[in-house]
């Protein structure tokens, strides 16, 4: 089974997104912080990371940095998503440290879906 992991400070995001993906028939852990989601890739590293940008304490650019930093999971799709907007210095960021795909906060199931599906075929 496909695990996802969903790194975000909003425990409504993180229920709504749990239980959609659930339905889709993904195994899915969350974690309310950059901190906990790198705890947790200690364990195991899952299939796919969504990951939100604007976080307390460790946000998500430095969280995905130190993902790439894991022998392991360097190589795991990183969706991200957030309610700022992806300017110029954001969109570096983002070639620069290899984020699959974009989402915008609020987002559409559908959307959510394909994204997924799309980096995960990419992924092989």
């Amino acid at each position: 089974m496909t695990e996802i992991m969903v790194i975000d400070d909003d425990a409504l995001i993180l229920e709504s997104t749990m239980l959609a993906l659930e339905t889709q028939g993904y195994s899915v852990v969350t974690v309310f912080s950059g901190a906990e989601g790198l705890t947790q890739l200690e364990k195991s590293c899952p299939d796919l990371i969504l990951l939100d940008v604007m976080m307390p304490g460790m946000d998500g650019w430095e969280t995905l940095r130190r993902i790439k930093e894991f022998e392991g999971c360097r190589d795991i799709p990183v969706v991200i998503f957030t309610v700022k907007e992806m300017g110029g210095e954001e969109l570096e960021k983002r070639k620069k440290l290899g984020v699959t795909a974009h989402i915008s906060k609020p987002f559409k199931l559908e959307h959510l879906f394909s994204q997924i599906e799309e980096a995960l075929e990419k992924r092989g």
